[in-house]
């Protein structure tokens, strides 16, 4: 209600009021539908790695509410066979009616759901799982797509005639020569009546587009004037083995003969032939069909691999109806390959389970979660911010070969990661390999031009590989055969602790590669190794690093601001015992915590809300705190058995450590309550995303917010713990993104910074020149690091705790590289 007053231009006043009546209309739930995807044998839940005994995860999102009503989240419909969900002892079929979620009465079953395959091993099924989410006034319907996706007979070998610029009519066959590949005679050997050979062909009336014009796809009858008539008149593809001809498909010279062999293809735009082996035959002398056909000859005369087959494009006739392209693709049925192939939803958030076999998986326009498995994987996020999770035993690398002919295989290849959108999950906690030159002990025996890989260097994350222990020119990995090489001395080569992970780029037939590589065990051996396709990048933490979501309380109500990671602090965020970099928050708020042992501090992540909250393995922040309220009501307040041991820190000089003072209770800030429900946020502040949003009520009647954020971590070298009281020790800095952190510096050490400070020849004067500073803060010294100099692109390098720089009698030690040595320079 407002109330108003109106003034003419003789100075009379007349006022009224005016009433708006508001009504509230109810916003109806948000929900977003997920597709899953898995192999349909049930033998590889088991199969692959990780496991899954007791059926797949099922990706489902939670709702969320405009109003901020509760939701209850109920399963409807035909629930499809299959589905289970844990009830917190076992796993029990899901039934309709059954109530997944509903936060006022404690229930989450969301994250508990799944599925396991039929008994059929080869069977296709595509079903939905459907939900009701109701506000109170509103239903909407909630789809869970869940696809069974039979083993794929994938091309064992191809190969192509022609390279699309140039016509394949002369008269004269057009050939190209395939060396078999041992799976291709595998599966001849195996089943040879099951191969089939796939013919792929852009023939057409000229000029060239694709796909094949409508008009020009089928053929009409012999002897007419169009393109597709001229393709089943003109073209011949046989198989020559030794002497032997046999044809794939006849040209056909008659009306008698005239039949529709090539068919189009809508995946590719061209025209296809699919035959299998029991329908290639023979030929004789005079270019006739016999009855002996491919299968039966391969049954007498049995393939070895490296056999050499030549394949023949033949077009009997000029003129501007051509080819100007074709490609032969090999299909076997390989009993011992069950991989699938998966392409996934155009707009919706799919999750594609791999199996032990060598799998094509595609996602789609969502924010895609991949999970590869076994076998050497070839997986594509598509649009979308997408998540590529490599398990432990996956993707491990299978060195072959001799000398300069190295072969490798057995690792996934990610063909369209997008560096700081897509996120790469290796196996383990992941640290920083060691930085700088490593003469690493398993020298390569299979070569680069000649030279084994004994040393390498890191920088950034970024490996270099050289030919002597001493390090010099680096060695340039441009083929399969330097790939292997270097990951022999990789898996023969103790690169840090387990976890140590690194990154080198390649450029092999024209295309960048970045791979990466990740020691799995706290010695060398045999780690995983991932292709990331069409990626160069110079930093693995744009590659790599993860997140973790802590609560944090707006308590001084004027919002939140946060560091980025290189500009954090160093804490053990994951509780695995050695402190991770990790942005921070530095707007003085308080992250809520629990001191478990008592011992005055928050040690690690295992006392604040995260996933590993208590040492367990919660899916977030938030899920960590709900686990806390003990009647279910909704909220943590003084009728939970924990609220009293519920802590605020406010790390008020943001060093990463719980100094004396900046711990204190929920009551000492005025809180008496803290909401359980959260509302799903999408959007970032300062470059963190935000996970989601919830509140907290106050003593004096107000509400204050808090967010679970997901803070950046990248990888960290364990931390410098030596101590070096006399003052003469030598402490080696490797990486201008993360900075270490020496517990305890003392006036005479020195710091060597010669990896990353080099080529100063000429220079005398670090400071002056703009290539060092030392920040004193009040209880640390800051080591900054310009590797260009003039001092406007500086990087924390090092953090001194407790050390206070007071003039040059307190001086620090700087050790460089000048061109010609190491010097040393005293700031």
């Amino acid at each position: 209600m407002f109330v108003y007053t109106i003034k003419d231009g003789d100075g009379d006043f007349s006022t009224t009021t005016l009433t708006i009546n508001l009504t509230d209309v109810n916003d109806a739930p948000v929900v977003a539908s997920t597709q899953n995807w898995m192999s349909s044998d049930p033998g590889q839940q088991t199969l692959g790695t990780p496991t899954y005994p007791n059926g797949y995860p099922l990706l489902v999102s939670i709702p969320t509410d405009a109003d901020g009503d509760n939701l209850i989240v109920t399963a409807t419909g035909t629930i499809p066979t299959g589905v289970f969900y844990y009830n917190g002892v076992t796993y029990v079929a899901l039934t309709t009616g059954t109530v997944l979620y509903n936060p006022s009465g404690g229930i989450n079953l969301l994250g508990n759901l799944v599925y396991t395959p039929t008994a059929t091993v080869t069977d296709t099924v595509n079903t939905n799982l459907t939900l009701n989410v109701f506000d109170g006034t509103a239903t909407t319907v909630q789809t869970v797509g869940i696809h069974e996706v039979p083993p794929t007979s994938l091309p064992s070998d191809t190969a192509q005639v022609g390279n699309g610029s140039s016509p394949l009519t002369s008269g004269n066959d057009q050939v190209t020569t395939l060396a078999l590949s041992q799976a291709t005679v595998n599966a001849i050997i195996a089943d040879p009546h099951s191969a089939t050979l796939v013919v792929y062909t852009d023939f057409q009336e000229s000029p060239f587009v694709t796909p094949i014009p409508v008009a020009e796809r089928n053929p009409g009858v012999f002897g007419d004037s169009s393109a597709g008539s001229h393709r089943e008149q003109e073209v011949q593809v046989e198989i020559v083995i030794g002497t032997n001809h046999f044809a794939v498909v006849e040209d056909d010279l008659t009306a008698g003969t005239f039949e529709q062999s090539w068919f189009y293809d809508p995946a590719t735009g061209l025209m296809k032939a699919t035959v299998d082996y029991d329908h290639i035959f023979l030929l004789d002398g005079s270019g006739n069909a016999t009855s002996t056909t491919l299968a039966s000859y391969l049954i007498a005369h049995p393939p070895t691999a490296g056999d050499s087959w030549t394949l023949s494009y033949f077009d009997n006739s000029g003129g501007n109806y051509q080819a100007r392209s074709v490609s032969f693709s090999f299909f076997s049925h390989d009993p011992g390959d069950p991989g699938i192939t998966v392409n996934g939803d155009a707009t919706l958030a799919d999750q594609i389970y791999g199996t032990s076999g060598v799998d094509h998986l595609s996602g789609g326009g969502g924010n895609d979660i991949i999970i590869g498995r076994g076998g050497n994987d070839f997986l594509t996020g598509g649009a979308g911010a997408d998540t590529f999770l490599i398990g432990t035993g996956d993707s491990t690398p299978v060195i072959g070969g001799t000398g300069n002919a190295g072969t490798i295989t057995g690792y996934d290849i990610i063909t369209d990661f997008v560096a700081g959108t897509d996120k790469l999950a290796l196996p383990g906690t992941l640290v920083a390999a060691t930085a700088g030159l490593v003469d690493g002990a398993g020298d390569s025996v299979l070569t680069i031009g000649g030279d084994t890989v004994e040393s390498h260097s890191v920088t950034n994350g970024i490996a270099s590989f050289f030919g002597t222990d001493a390090g010099g020119s680096p060695l340039a990995i441009t083929s399969t055969a330097a790939l292997a090489a270097a990951v022999q001395y990789l898996m023969g080569t103790d690169i840090g602790n387990a976890g140590a992970t690194l990154a080198f780029t390649a450029t092999i037939s024209g295309v960048n590669h970045t791979f990466v590589y990740t020691q799995t065990t706290t010695n060398a051996g045999v780690g995983a190794l991932v292709d990331l396709q069409n990626v160069t990048v110079a930093n693995l933490n744009t590659l790599i690093g993860g997140s973790v979501d802590p609560i944090i309380l707006d308590l001084n109500h004027d919002g939140f601001a946060f560091s980025d990671v290189s500009h954090g602090v160093q804490f053990d965020i994951n509780g695995d015992g050695t402190k991770d970099q990790i942005a921070w928050n530095t707007s003085n708020d308080g992250m809520l915590a629990i001191d478990l042992n008592h011992n005055g501090k928050i040690d690690d992540g295992t006392e604040l809300f995260t996933p590993s909250f208590g040492g367990g393995h919660f899916a977030s922040g938030a899920a960590a705190l709900a686990s806390l309220d003990s009647n279910h009501d909704g909220v943590i307040d003084q009728y939970d058995d924990a609220f009293s041991s519920l802590l605020i820190w406010k790390d008020a000089n943001a060093n990463g450590i719980s100094d004396s003072g900046e711990l204190s209770h929920l009551a000492d800030n005025g809180i008496i309550s803290i909401s359980t429900t959260t509302t799903s946020a999408v959007g970032e502040i300062d470059g963190q995303a935000v996970a989601s949003n919830g509140t907290f009520q106050m003593a004096d009647g107000t509400t204050g917010n808090y967010i679970e954020v997901e803070l950046n971590t990248s990888l960290v070298a364990p931390v410098e713990t030596s101590v070096a009281s006399d003052g003469t020790r030598t402490f080696t800095i490797g990486s201008l993104e993360v900075a270490d952190l020496i517990a305890d510096f003392h006036d005479g050490d020195q710091l060597d910074l010669s990896s990353l400070l080099k080529g100063l020849a000429g220079v005398t004067d670090l400071v002056g020149g703009g290539f060092v500073e030392i920040a004193q803060s009040s209880a640390n010294a800051e080591v900054k690091v310009d590797t260009d100099g003039g001092g406007d692109n500086y990087h924390t390098v090092a953090v001194l705790e407790n050390y206070t720089f007071h003039s040059a009698a307190d001086a620090v030690k700087i050790l460089y590289d000048d061109s010609h040595g190491t010097k040393t320079d005293v700031v």
